[in-house]
This record gives structure tokens, C-alpha cells and sequence, in this order.
């Protein structure tokens, strides 16, 4: 299954990943951060099922999971 994430997620993950490489001048974290949201983003779209459903009355999020 492909994972679909919005603009502002991604906007989150570049911004926390420029932060640990030049703000914070790490980048074996900014590496390490990168690739544990690649694998969780992989361990999303194999397993979409895990987790229990995320309970809202907002139709945009009814099928989210936490």
C-alpha cells in the first residue's frame, strides 16, 4: 500500500532534519533521523493495519491509526 502523507508532514520532516544538520550540527542524527522515517514510512505501507484506529468524528481522519 502507498503511504500518503500532506504537505505539512512533509514540511515537518525536512525542517527536523535541517535542524539536526545545521542547527544543532549533527548529522549522523540527521542521517539516523532520516532513515528511521524511511523505514517507518516502508513498515507503514506493509503493515496499514497496525495499530488501533484512531477515534474521531472528523470524516478526514476516520481511518488514521495510532
Amino acid at each position: 500500500m502507498k503511504v500518503l502523507y500532506r504537505q505539512t508532514a512533509s514540511d515537518d520532516i525536512v525542517r527536523q532534519f535541517r535542524y539536526y544538520l545545521l542547527t544543532a550540527e549533527a548529522p549522523e542524527i540527521a542521517l539516523r533521523f532520516r532513515d528511521a522515517v524511511r523505514r517507518t514510512i516502508q513498515s507503514l505501507g506493509q503493515n496499514p493495519h497496525v495499530g488501533p484506529r484512531y477515534s474521531s468524528s472528523n470524516p478526514r481522519v476516520q481511518n488514521l491509526r495510532s
